[in-house]
């Protein structure tokens, strides 16, 4: 990487890689949706990323202890599957590179400069992501919720999951704000905001409609923070009147969309009403879309099973095929790895972000997904959305606060 050219051409070949994120997962969603049940391009692609970033990150040495360190517990990972259990190895190869992304990315860009990766960049980014549902939709060539999970409503277009594209918009959205702001172009504003309010109304996810509220909600009160001492009195009014307007408008809205009828269909469904609610049971159908129920059994197979079971994991498809997934990422990782897997992902946590200074939407994006993720899944553990989570450390030193 010391040569100008070479450096050109990894550059060039990060923000292609960039780029391609949204068309890699609209050609993963046709793939499963087809059967095809070859290796996944976005396993494929990912993963010679994956490596290529541990390349770079030892030439330049970066953090070579821990390289060495993750390659060792991959390599005993492999050893413990290929032996002493009847996990498929591919899907165990693939979780562990899945959970450990995150951390290396982080390392990663915290250590890269690019400054064409910055505020307006993401914006086109989170374009393209948002007209991958919008124009499938009006071509009826997109995929419906009910295609992956019988029992929701919504339309996810040429993508495969709506927690990890709710996730992806979320992520985005804060950043694409700012170059909205920064630019002031009022056309480009309003078109990616009518766009943005179609895909919340068509996805019917719970994440993202509160994401995006409280997003909007951060940059409302960020807003006046700076500037209310500064109104009239006439001014002062408007900032009042005109959000209740909006919250009227949204009270509206919602009883027509997938995110609300999914909500009572499963009300419905497990007989919950106002009585029971707040109860344990009512949060957990309601809140954790059952999540908690299956944590309940997924911890049971795990104090049930063999000490070497809990200090190493039940891996990935154990869970998958004995129960499936809890869906909450730390959880998750937790189980499938084990006490020393997760206390070794714990470390390089830690120590991806040890130093770091986030500031302002940066920091506000990163602390507001990772709270997101203990509440619903593919976050933490999905490369697609991890992807983003880590590109705040440069973005951070990019942009402005």
């Amino acid at each position: 990487m010391d040569s100008d050219k070479t450096k050109n051409l990894f550059d060039k070949l990060i923000i292609i890689f960039l780029i391609m994120q949204p068309f890699i997962d609209a050609v993963t969603c046709i793939q499963i949706k087809s059967h095809i049940s070859f290796l996944s391009i976005s396993s494929i692609i990912r993963g010679i990323f994956f490596v290529l970033i541990l390349i770079y990150l030892i030439k330049q040495k970066i953090n070579i202890k821990c390289i060495i360190y993750f390659m060792i517990y991959f390599l005993l990972s492999i050893l413990y599957n290929v032996l002493l259990t009847n996990n498929r190895l591919s899907i165990e190869i693939a979780n562990i590179f899945q959970i450990f992304y995150l951390p290396f990315f982080i390392i990663f860009f915290n250590n890269y400069y690019n400054e064409k990766i910055n505020n307006d960049f993401i914006l086109k980014l989170s374009f393209i992501y948002l007209n991958l549902i919008i124009i499938p939709y009006i071509l009826g060539i997109g995929y419906s919720a009910s295609e992956f999970y019988e029992e929701k409503l919504g339309y996810f277009g040429l993508f495969y999951g709506g927690n990890e594209i709710s996730a992806i918009i979320i992520c985005l959205l804060p950043i694409s704000i700012k170059s909205l702001i920064k630019n002031k172009n009022k056309v480009i504003s309003i078109i990616y905001l009518v766009e943005l309010l179609t895909c919340v109304i068509l996805i019917g996810t719970k994440t993202l409609m509160f994401g995006i509220i409280i997003i909007f909600m951060y940059f409302f009160i960020k807003y006046l923070k700076n500037n209310f001492k500064y109104f009239s009195n006439l001014k002062k009014k408007i900032v009042i009147i005109v959000p209740i307007i909006l919250l009227i408008i949204l009270i509206i809205i919602i009883p027509y969309t997938a995110m609300y009828k999914n909500i009572i269909k499963m009300a419905n469904h497990f007989n919950i009403n106002f009585s029971n609610l707040f109860s344990i049971y009512g949060v957990n159908k309601i809140i954790f879309s059952g999540r908690l129920g299956t944590l309940g059994e997924i911890n049971d197979i795990f104090i049930n099973s063999t000490l070497l079971n809990i200090l190493v994991g039940l891996g990935k498809t154990t869970v998958i095929y004995s129960v499936k997934l809890i869906e909450i990422d730390i959880l998750d990782i937790f189980y499938t790895l084990g006490i020393i897997g997760f206390s070794i992902w714990f470390i390089y946590m830690i120590i991806s972000i040890k130093n770091i200074k986030l500031n302002g939407v940066y920091k506000f994006t990163f602390i507001l997904l990772i709270i997101i993720s203990l509440f619903s899944g593919h976050i933490l553990t999905s490369t697609n959305v991890s992807i983003y989570l880590a590109l705040m450390m440069l973005l951070n030193k990019n942009g402005e606060i």
